[in-house]
């Protein structure tokens, strides 16, 4: 069961924050708005959920995120070293408190000081004083929240080899934050089938290496995509082609676009339905068509039982989503755009909606206006 509501209080440059989510959630708006934060305070809460389940201790420096010290993380104005992270859904809620102890706190660690959880609105009384306690192990919320696959901006894929997860417990289709266990997911699922609803659709091939194909095409018409491995111990190769009748190259000798959007591509396309994917800027690098041609297909995955949230500076990715939207391929209400701002008076967060016609309502100034700013100012209107 999906993700409804992330919550937070005095985390980072937000007092308090209850932001809805959808299956598919898109987080927009201005520089330093605090987009970053609130998908850190989801994030933070996987770390801990991971690596420390049965501790009291939450790490603000992992494999997810490195958020620095305590006093680094704590609102600026809250009256104590405190502060709170929660997520919830109809049927569920979970709410950790943790405080800086300062001795900890400078190992980059804070200490969980309670739990809230509930559950078809009755609260569960909590036994051991931990991450993830034993009521909560069963918890389709807890499950989902788990299963999260961060892809960061800064993607390093232009390698001359790619690393094999080394955990047992590595979670499918978990490219790593950088990318780099996308050639790895590549190949082991290359003869696999993709889910029907994932599938592009004007290509109903079904097995990953042709989907991956046909999905990269329309971002990069003609690009295919390969990754091999000539033994059991030998490196993960990856190498792109540009067309039918262009030669395989390292990802360093083509344009950087392709290296950057595959991890996203093999993730969405192999990831287990009822998991949660993050991504931050899926439209780096990418040509104007590209960014569309992402929104829709980020849109379309969303619609077939994944958890999908980006963080986007691009118009052009929204008006993808928006295009999905109008055919069909996701559902209006399973679209929570948020736009978020920094005023003088202190952040604030917009919620926008989209209607069945992929048409956006209360459009708020400065939301994706800068085109028509430009434009109108370029001929004279104002």
């Amino acid at each position: 069961m999906t993700t409804g509501r992330i919550s937070l209080r005095n985390f980072k440059c937000f007092e308090a924050l209850d932001l809805p989510c959808a299956p598919l959630t898109l987080l927009t708006g201005r520089n330093a708005g605090g987009k970053s934060t609130a998908l850190q305070a989801l994030l933070l809460l996987v770390q801990g959920l991971r690596e420390a389940p049965n501790n009291n201790l939450l790490p603000l420096n992992g494999a997810l995120v490195s958020l620095g010290t305590g006093g680094d993380v704590v609102y600026h104005s809250a009256s104590a070293q405190k502060l709170c992270l929660g997520v919830s859904n109809s049927a569920e809620q979970a709410i950790w408190d943790f405080r800086v102890d300062k001795g900890l706190s400078m190992r980059g660690l804070m200490t969980l000081a309670d739990i809230e959880y509930s559950r078809d609105g009755n609260s569960v009384g909590i036994s051991n004083h931990q991450m993830l306690p034993s009521e909560m192990e069963t918890s389709d919320l807890i499950y989902s929240l788990r299963d999260t696959t961060f892809i960061s901006a800064g993607r390093e894929m232009q390698l001359e080899s790619y690393p094999v997860p080394q955990s047992p417990a590595h979670m499918r289709g978990d490219v790593g934050c950088s990318g780099e266990y996308a050639p790895y997911w590549y190949l082991e699922f290359a003869d696999e089938a993709v889910m029907p609803k994932r599938r592009h659709p004007k290509d109903q091939r079904e097995t990953v290496r042709a989907q991956v194909d046909a999905w990269f095409s329309e971002f990069f018409p003609g690009a295919r995509a390969n990754a091999e491995r000539l033994s059991a111990d030998a490196p993960i190769r990856l190498s792109f082609s540009l067309g039918q009748a262009s030669p395989w190259s390292k990802p360093a000798n083509v344009g950087y676009g392709l290296s950057y959007a595959f991890p996203m591509l093999v993730t969405l396309l192999t990831a287990k339905a009822g998991s949660t994917v993050v991504i931050d800027s899926a439209e780096s690098h990418l040509h104007p068509k590209a960014q569309s041609a992402v929104g829709y297909f980020i849109a379309k995955v969303a619609g077939s039982g994944l958890q999908i949230l980006v963080e986007s500076h691009s118009d052009h990715l929204l008006n993808g989503v928006r295009l999905a939207v109008r055919d069909g391929l996701l559902e209006p209400n399973d679209a929570a755009i948020h736009f978020f701002e920094h005023p003088s008076q202190g952040l604030s967060v917009t919620t926008v909606s989209v209607d069945g016609n992929g048409a956006i309502s209360d459009w708020p100034e400065g939301f994706f206006d800068q085109t028509e700013r430009d434009l109108a100012t370029l001929s004279g209107w104002c």
